[in-house]
């Protein structure tokens, strides 16, 4: 089916830039959109005549593509004809006929969806705010309801501006620069081709806090963080207040054996001088474990499962030892100060946004007013966190709650032990005699006498000096004799992505 456009009103133009927008606006009145097709410049460099057409005009090349594609060109025949003759803009007919229907809506037409100045600004101005594509589409519809913009727009325009900030630099290179010049420290691991494949930073305010807060740091890997598909390993911390802070950040290539060792040894790097030296069989057997794990679910029959199951059975149940035991049975990892955390939920938690449940106003001034009027906390109020005081309160409540009828079962000091806090057999054994003290408490829980966080640019600054000057005379040494490297963005990696035939229950 066959279309006929009608002419705009106006036969003339002051300018291109006004011709343009004449033709386009009321092109989509009827429910069609112009594009350049061919245009020619004077011998001046100024533009003199341009040839239109209709933005479903053309065909489709069936060049090999790196990528299945699609296309909208079906070549329509229509054509305008636009010249400039003694400082005025005229328009030619060439072709009203389009061989398609009239759109119902314009959003098919990229050409119709071009931001304008002011909504390009509001664009970048919300982008630097944080906020996404689907903010900025909802902000733009308010201030204009037929704004024509879909969320694909925004990430088109987001990524032009990204590469206009990088100025030709590579993404990690601009990273690398920014590590650089801001207050991180940062170490990089890159591969015969000059490709990242290992990168480690962290702030120096994070650097010390994980000083002074290194009892307990956990750790755990997040995916979907860049283009490159690069493990994210996140790596936490947890204040006297009970609260998270980030440690530091690093990229790893796989997450193998020897990418959390050179990961585990940047880490150390922040403890002046500990270092994780030697390389242990346990990953190994671990996947082990597993490659027997799921030989058992995956068994197609009965019998395959009872075969499977009684092999798993001789090497891992009847063992008379299981070796990795002290690294996951409570017996054993009671034994550690590990604060109650004994998953990485902390981090996963973190890493998304949620609501926190916390105490209401009201319960948090009742329980302070029940620790400041009890002569028990005396020595300890204001040198230890509101957590610290909620934890020790319930196993004073537990202590002073116990009767001839009802006695506190065995101690096995695991409460000690896990979160540095006397339990509520300490506490009845000393709380006729004396009020609690600042050294029953861990010295993880204490907030009184904290150091200001120290510049960590500033520690050590001679020794640093002598390092960076004995690695430039080195540098020089093996100049003219080593190749330069170009720094360049880590490889994508190829994942297997999800497996045929599997479905997520």
């Amino acid at each position: 089916m066959s279309l006929t456009m009608l002419l705009p009103p106006s036969a003339t133009y002051n300018s291109a830039d006004e011709l343009l927008q004449s033709v386009q606006s009321f092109a989509n009145s009827q429910g069609c959109a112009l594009v350049k097709k061919r245009t020619r410049k004077n011998h001046c460099g100024k533009l003199k005549n341009m040839l239109l057409h209709c933005d479903w005009g053309g065909t489709y090349s069936t060049e090999a593509q790196h990528r299945q594609t699609s296309s909208r060109l079906i070549d329509c025949p229509f054509e305008l004809y636009a010249s400039l003759c003694d400082g005025l803009w005229y328009l030619e007919v060439h072709n009203l006929e389009h061989n398609h229907e009239r759109s119902i809506n314009m959003l098919g037409h990229p050409i119709s969806r071009r931001l304008t100045g002011q909504q390009l600004e509001r664009v970048i101005e919300m982008t630097v705010s944080g906020s996404g594509p689907r903010k900025i589409v909802s902000a733009l519809r308010q201030n204009d309801k037929l704004a024509l913009v879909t969320s694909r727009d925004i990430y088109n325009a987001c990524g032009q501006l990204h590469q206009q900030n990088l100025a030709g630099h590579t993404s990690i290179q601009a990273l690398i620069d920014e590590l650089s010049e801001g207050d991180f420290i940062y170490k990089c691991k890159y591969d015969n081709n000059g490709s990242i494949t290992h990168l480690f930073f962290a702030h120096n305010k994070s650097i010390a806090l994980t000083r002074e807060y290194s009892s307990v740091l956990l750790m755990d890997c997040t995916y979907k963080t860049n283009k490159f598909k690069m493990p994210l390993l996140n790596i936490v911390g947890i204040t006297s207040f009970y609260t998270t802070f980030y440690s530091c950040f690093i990229f790893i290539k796989d997450k193998e054996e020897k990418d959390y060792c050179w990961a585990l040894n940047n880490v150390a790097s922040l403890f002046n001088g500990l270092q994780f030296s030697k390389e242990t069989d346990e990953n190994s057997e671990w996947n082990l474990f597993l490659s027997k794990w799921n030989e058992i679910v995956k068994s197609k029959t009965e019998d395959e499962f009872n075969l499977n199951w009684q092999n798993f059975q001789t090497t891992y149940i009847n063992k008379p030892q299981i070796s990795q035991k002290k690294q996951f049975v409570e017996a054993w990892t009671n034994a550690f100060l590990h604060l109650g955390t004994t998953v990485t939920l902390r981090i996963e938690i973190n890493n998304q946004k949620r609501e926190i449940d916390a105490m209401t106003a009201s319960e948090c001034i009742c329980f302070l007013a029940f620790v400041h009027n009890n002569p028990f906390y005396i020595n300890i109020r204001g040198m230890v966190s509101t957590f610290t005081l909620k934890k020790v309160s319930e196993q004073y409540q537990k202590a002073i709650a116990t009767t001839t009828k009802k006695p506190l079962s065995s101690c096995t000091r695991s409460f000690l032990s896990t979160m540095g806090l006397p339990c509520a057999h300490i506490i009845q054994n000393f709380m006729s005699n004396r009020n609690l003290t600042l050294d029953d408490i861990h010295k993880h829980c204490w907030i009184q006498n904290r150091m200001p966080l120290p510049s960590v640019k500033n520690e050590d600054a001679l020794e640093t000096i002598l390092q960076n000057l004995q690695t430039t005379r080195e540098s020089l040494n093996n100049m003219i004799n080593t190749p330069v490297i170009v720094l360049k963005n880590p490889q994508i990696i190829h994942t297997r992505g999800h497996p045929t035939g599997s479905s997520n229950h």
